[in-house]
């Protein structure tokens, strides 16, 4: 009826200005963040990356819960709302720090960077298709608690294959982390306004 539809959009809305909140607060985060100065290279952004992916683990939780009723249904929408909050906010750092660190790289390596960006993005878009085609194979043949479980497992799997090969990965000299840094500050801002 129009109530649980209302009620639905609400909630809705809620997630999505959790999520929202979440990825503007990290942008403050990243303008006082500087590894050129602390020495801590781009290691912080692996772990961002494996927090964020651990976050979603929120959502199965969630609906567990509110299959229980009464306080239930309300600790569950705290958990999926926690959940968006946790995810965007940690995924905002490594977004940002990871388009500064490739654009950083594009223009020092070639006097063409914009073949490597269209490169780049042909095959973000081809991986992000056949990940999101994957998903929809899991949700139309399983249970939508299994296909959570499943689903943010391999989301956090992922998280943990970032955060112990992706520092060995990516090896940038000391001397270049200052200039990366100040890129990543501009964009950090760039990200805030379209967040806000």
């Amino acid at each position: 009826n129009g109530g649980n539809y209302a009620k639905g959009n609400f909630l809705a809305s809620l997630i999505v200005a959790a999520g929202k909140f979440g990825g503007m607060l990290m942008t403050c985060v990243m303008r006082s963040w500087n590894p050129a100065e602390e020495g801590k290279s781009f290691l912080p952004l692996f772990i961002c990356v494996f927090l964020g992916a651990i976050s979603t683990l929120l959502v199965p939780f969630a609906l567990k819960t509110s299959q229980e009723g009464g306080e239930g249904e309300i600790l569950s929408w705290v958990l999926v709302c926690s959940g968006a909050f946790l995810f965007f906010f940690f995924s905002t750092a490594p977004k940002v720090g990871f388009a500064t660190l490739m654009q950083s790289l594009a223009v020092k390596s070639t006097q063409n960077p914009a073949v490597i960006f269209g490169s780049i993005a042909a095959f973000v878009t081809t991986i992000d298709s056949i990940i999101l085609m994957s998903f929809s194979f899991i949700f139309s043949f399983l249970s939508l608690q299994s296909a959570l479980w499943i689903s943010c497992a391999i989301i956090g799997l992922h998280g943990v294959l970032e955060l112990l090969v992706g520092p060995w990965l990516v090896k940038v000299p000391k001397e270049e982390e200052l200039q990366y840094q100040q890129l990543a500050n501009s964009a950090a801002q760039e990200d805030g306004k379209e967040s806000a």
